[in-house]
């Protein structure tokens, strides 16, 4: 979908949603549909933007580097890099090497660690709704 159909999509189901609540006698339960599509179709565009962005950000990398091998030059990245041939099993020519410019990676927590944050966790989110239940 291109951005200005979103949008009209968007404005009909605003429209749809409006004049539920406002023109007839239909209860929450029977207008949360269009509520509830409008806010998928908002979460949908913001994750489609991301990925865009990403993508753009990735393209432009790639150009640059096959600017730098088109003169000549050798350039890597994080997400590209050159293998020496040599490197290679012979026998499979397996290419999933290890990236080389990949940043080091955080180590893994212990299994105790990860449940006692789970738990603190849960501890913040029951206080969360307690508190929620009180507003309502």
């Amino acid at each position: 979908m291109t951005n200005e159909e979103i949008k009209r999509l968007e404005t009909e189901l605003w429209g749809a949603a409006d004049n539920l609540r406002a023109n007839s006698k239909l209860t929450v339960a029977e207008y949360k549909d269009p509520v509830l599509g409008l806010i998928l179709l908002r979460y949908a565009q913001n994750k489609f933007e991301e990925a865009k962005k990403q993508i753009e950000k990735d393209l432009a990398e790639f150009v640059q580097l096959q600017k730098l091998a088109l003169s000549g030059a050798e350039g890597e990245s994080e997400n590209s890099w050159t293998v020496n041939i040599a490197a290679l099993d012979q026998n499979t020519l397996d290419l999933s090497a290890k990236n080389p410019n990949t940043p080091e990676e955080a180590p893994l927590r212990k299994p105790s660690e990860i449940l006692k944050n789970m738990a603190d966790l849960d501890k913040e989110s029951a206080s969360i709704l307690e508190n929620i239940k009180g507003l309502i």
